[in-house]
């Protein structure tokens, strides 16, 4: 037996009144194919409970009230009344549009969208202004040399007082940041909204100034040495220069004697015989490179450091131009990074480690750039 009958006897009752669209789902559910929420037990239309009876479930699960419904039983000719769909209830409103596209996708809070009053009879709404990443541009055709000019001067400045002997990764790097600070400290261009165009050729050609500088530093080293360590003797002397030259040339160039001179100063509270990284042939070439060959233009004298590169510069140019007559006659050495590189970062390392920790090494030191500046100032009348 079923809830509403044996088989047979439903069948039956089938056949004998035909059962209302309210119970038809009863006996769906009477052979297993759908479920019901009440099963009568009166043959084929029993009276069907409403709301208003008590008895019919409500959407919470408790008893409630239907005034539409109507009882319908078996032998009732009256059309039950049309259950309410979907498309009958009044359109539900939808919520307000309060976020923005953006702020959606990125999770930040929603944010209202307000209306305002233009003077006119309706309000229209106003959207949220989103910022627009404008793509960088080409530098103006007018100001490209301009730029080109700076940028070259930037790449001496960073050869001359960051790193005189690159390597080739390294060159190019610095052609790059030349170019970068370049544009960046060219006026009314913000950094990273200008490019270059053609910009990978032009650093190619930024990276050949590294050998144009060490070119210029090495000649005048060339020149400074046959006077300033006595390595040419008089036109009367009966001596030979070679053999001059074979004993000279290897105890200057030994742990770089060419670049120290012995001074008396008070170091430690004692008054003490001083090797100062102050030669008068680095002095020299010093002054020449900077001012006679118009590399101070280059320079930030305000970094109090500056000087510092193109004294270990000059102080390589200076041991290459020398090792050049180590046999005794003028054989020539290429002043380059794979020759001269232990030579700069020696004079580098001699500046940080043993003069900067030392107070009294460290003031003397900055005199004698100071002095270096002033002397090549007064010789171009500055």
């Amino acid at each position: 037996m079923t809830a509403g009958g044996t088989l047979s006897e439903l069948l039956h009752q089938s056949t004998t009144s035909s059962p209302c669209v309210w119970c038809r789902p009863a006996l769906a559910d009477t052979f297993g194919t759908r479920k019901h929420g009440l099963l009568h037990s009166s043959p084929v239309c029993p009276p069907r409970a409403t709301q208003g009876d008590g008895i019919w479930p409500s959407s919470s699960g408790r008893a409630g009230t239907e005034a539409s419904g109507k009882i319908l039983t078996g032998n009732s000719k009256e059309v039950a009344q049309k259950r309410p769909t979907a498309k009958d209830l009044p359109p539900r409103p939808l919520p307000p549009l309060n976020v923005s596209v953006a702020s959606a996708q990125q999770g930040t809070p929603p944010q209202p969208l307000h209306s305002h009053d233009d003077g006119g009879a309706e309000s229209r709404l106003e959207l949220p202004q989103q910022e627009v990443q404008v793509p960088p541009q080409p530098v103006p055709a007018e100001r490209v040399e301009e730029v080109c000019a700076t940028a070259r001067s930037r790449m001496r400045r960073q050869v001359l007082s960051v790193n005189g002997m690159p390597s080739n990764d390294e060159n190019i790097a610095m052609a790059r940041t030349a170019l970068a600070d370049a544009i960046a400290h060219t006026p009314n261009m913000p950094a990273g909204q200008h490019y270059l165009p053609d910009a990978d050729t032009f650093v190619m050609s930024l990276t050949k100034i590294t050998g144009t500088v060490r070119t210029v530093v090495k000649s005048a080293a060339r020149a400074i040495i046959q006077h300033k360590y006595n390595l040419e003797l008089g036109i009367w002397d009966a001596s030979s220069e070679v053999a001059h030259k074979l004993r000279v040339v290897p105890a200057l160039t030994t742990h770089l004697q060419c670049l120290f001179t012995t001074v008396k100063m008070v170091l430690d509270g004692t008054l003490q015989s001083v090797a100062v990284l102050e030669h008068d042939g680095l002095v020299s070439l010093v002054i020449e490179i900077l001012w006679t060959h118009g590399f101070y233009k280059d320079l930030d004298f305000d970094d109090p450091t500056a000087l510092d590169g193109v004294i270990a510069l000059a102080g390589a140019a200076l041991c290459s131009a020398l090792m050049e007559y180590k046999t005794g006659v003028y054989k020539r050495v290429e002043f380059s990074t794979a020759k001269s590189k232990d030579t700069y970062q020696n004079v580098t390392a001699y500046i940080s480690d043993k003069i900067y920790p030392r107070v009294e090494l460290t003031a003397r030191f900055k005199a004698l750039k100071d002095k270096m500046k002033e002397r090549g100032e007064v010789r171009l009348g500055l």
